[in-house]
């Protein structure tokens, strides 16, 4: 009897475990905590997105790339950072930004806004969207590392926004070394 009732228990949690996650849980918008002080600094570009081929291609050309968050003197008010390397050479581009509650908004001629999703510590899930219908989403660490369970958090994530099949970097390229820029726009 011990027996029947531990293989029940057993398969009631194997079917449990399979629930898929539902895609509101993984695609809200974070609340507004304390962003400032959590996104503030350098992440590697561990993983990334788009909503179109021609989006996507891009990026797997790319050899390393990273995003960084600058604070500037007004408290909601930041600067938006990326280096791309490129077949050996760096790309580097600026934007002033700033953050109301979770959601960014770049100032830059495409009326770019972008909202954090929900990642695991040391890591940020950024979904960006312009006003040309460009959307990508970045999975960052604070190291070159992806652990499992954050790969599928973002593979989920990617499936519920319908975007295309995301592109893993290298994580063992070298980055571009971190250098002055002036803001584009």
């Amino acid at each position: 009897m011990c027996v029947l009732y531990a293989v029940s228990v057993l398969s009631l949690l194997s079917v449990a475990a399979a629930i898929p996650v539902p895609c509101d849980d993984v695609t809200k918008s974070l609340d507004s905590m304390d962003f400032q002080d959590k996104i503030m600094g350098k992440w590697i570009v561990i993983a990334a997105t788009a909503n179109d081929i021609h989006s996507q291609n891009p990026l797997k050309d790319f050899d390393s790339f990273w995003l960084k968050f600058s604070q500037l003197s007004q408290n909601d008010s930041f600067l938006y950072t990326f280096a791309m390397k490129l077949k050996g050479d760096c790309i580097y581009f600026s934007y002033n930004a700033t953050l109301e509650n979770s959601t960014i908004t770049l100032h830059n001629s495409f009326n770019t806004t972008g909202v954090f999703l929900p990642a695991s510590d040391g890591y940020l899930a950024l979904s960006i969207k312009n006003n040309i219908g460009y959307h990508i989403f970045y999975l960052l660490g604070k190291e070159a590392k992806l652990s499992d369970s954050e790969q599928d958090m973002f593979e989920k994530q990617e499936e519920c926004l319908c975007l295309k099949t995301p592109v893993f970097m290298d994580l063992k390229k070298e980055l571009c070394p971190e250098k002055e820029t002036t803001p584009r726009f």
